[in-house]
């Protein structure tokens, strides 16, 4: 691990998490939401940091947005070798009620943006003939069909483990792994805001609790790191066992 790219960087969430250990180990990051940060986010991103924070603002639901992404995060750091995909918003609305709309703009920066940061970011890797990683984020929702955080969030990260088996056999050869997490219910803003009765279903869990970012992050950088040099294209669970 050199440097990495993480999207989906906001307050307390998963992407802040990953990021932040990326931080703390003294390894540069180009950090991206949908709009600039708070300051007070961006500060304690990059507190007491031992090597650059860059922060860029890009829609993943625009494939345009993706590019220009990209290429301005290499151009910030050219060493970039692991991308964190952590982008991603939840719907509680029930199957019945979801309209076209609805499905449409989760499915947008959920999948579709997943896959199109994945290629950009590939791309640049295969070009410029080095290795890297990728981690992408699931959810304990893809297999079990979305229970409160709506059926098309299932579907959307049903396809984001699909696309990660799908890449981590097509990168192989260029020697790039890509893999996921699924976590299960872990203490976010989103988490409490979306998931209906998280705090009882948190409890469900083997271990009775929440999970924290800082447990989800551990994993998306052990799957980045030389430690897991051979797993690609696969989802781990990080459930507590749910």
């Amino acid at each position: 691990m050199k440097a990495a790219l993480v999207t989906g960087v906001g307050r307390d969430n998963i992407g802040f998490g990953a990021a932040r250990r990326f931080v703390e180990r003294g390894l540069p990051v180009v950090a991206v939401d949908v709009r600039p940060p708070a300051a007070e986010v961006a500060e304690r991103l990059a507190a007491g940091a031992a090597a650059p924070v860059h922060w860029l603002a890009a829609d993943v639901a625009d494939t345009a947005a993706i590019e220009t992404m990209a290429a301005e995060a290499f151009a910030l750091v050219p060493g970039l070798d692991c991308l964190v995909n952590a982008a991603g918003i939840a719907d509680p609305t029930k199957p019945l009620e979801i309209t076209p709309e609805r499905w449409d703009r989760l499915m947008d920066i959920n999948l579709r943006g997943t896959f199109f940061a994945c290629q950009a970011f590939a791309r640049r890797l295969v070009a410029e003939g080095r290795p890297g990683g990728i981690v992408n984020l699931a959810s304990m929702a893809a297999r079990t069909g979305g229970r409160s955080n709506g059926l098309h969030y299932a579907a959307s990260k049903a396809g984001v483990v699909s696309i990660t088996l799908g890449l981590g056999r097509a990168l192989g050869e260029h020697a790039i792994r890509v893999n996921a997490v699924a976590p299960g219910i872990i203490d976010t803003v989103m988490t409490r805001d979306v998931v209906p009765g998280s705090i009882h279903r948190a409890k469900e869990a083997a271990l009775g609790r929440w999970g924290t970012i800082w447990e989800v992050a551990d994993v998306i950088l052990f799957l980045l790191s030389p430690e897991s040099g051979y797993v690609t294209g696969t989802t781990v669970d990080v459930t507590g066992g749910a």
